[in-house]
């Protein structure tokens, strides 16, 4: 999923936000929470501004990201077979 940016890089640093949007599962019609894109701004309400100003005003803001761990699949396929 991209990263979108909103600020001005001679202000603040630059941080990223995680979003999540709630919707109607397609499967089995219930609705749940989905995650969404992250968003790269100088602050949780510049945002939230660039999500209202962009069409995304469906997406709720919900923290600010400050690590990711890689997963690679083909490193755990073992992993995740096993039974317990």
């Amino acid at each position: 999923m991209p990263i979108l940016t909103y600020c001005n890089l001679s202000e603040k640093p630059v941080k990223t936000f995680t979003t999540e949007i709630e919707a109607i599962d397609p499967i089995d019609g219930v609705l749940k929470t989905w995650s969404g894109q992250n968003i790269e701004a100088g602050s949780i309400d510049e945002a939230i501004d660039f999500c209202q100003n962009n069409g995304l005003g469906y997406l709720k803001i919900t923290d600010e990201l400050v690590a990711e761990i890689p997963f690679h699949i083909s490193e755990h396929v073992g992993y995740l077979s096993r039974e317990n």
